[in-house]
């Protein structure tokens, strides 16, 4: 059974489970034995997550006009520049990417250090 097969396995039985894609690989790869840690499977981790970040842009492209095109009176023009949700949006992603960026080495350690069994 190919990597392909088990991961699809995987993301079946989990797939109720607030579980990100990054993990199901990593599930994938442990349960299954299979390392992951080249660059192929690395470069194949970012494609397959591509589409779903890409896909949601497109498709909520009418509903993100519409939210940009209220800034800042909101929809019932009853928002200022700071409580309007795209300034409260903003403000929630610095809040997060923030401390992830200055993060981004103790992350990647830690992502990528998931112990493997012995062959």
């Amino acid at each position: 059974m190919c990597f392909l097969s088990h991961s699809a396995l995987v993301e079946g039985l989990t797939e109720f489970l607030p579980v990100s894609s990054t993990a199901h690989l990593r599930i994938t790869e442990a349960l299954f034995g299979l390392d992951l840690s080249n660059e192929y499977w690395k470069m194949f981790t970012v494609v397959i997550q591509l589409g779903a970040v890409l896909c949601l842009p497109i498709y909520f492209r009418a509903r993100i006009k519409a939210f940009l095109a209220t800034f800042p009176k909101g929809r019932r023009g009853d928002r200022t520049a700071l409580t309007h949700p795209l300034t409260l949006t903003l403000l929630a992603f610095a809040r997060t990417a923030l401390p992830a960026f200055l993060l981004t080495k103790v992350i990647g350690k830690h992502l990528e250090s998931l112990p493997r069994k012995a062959k």
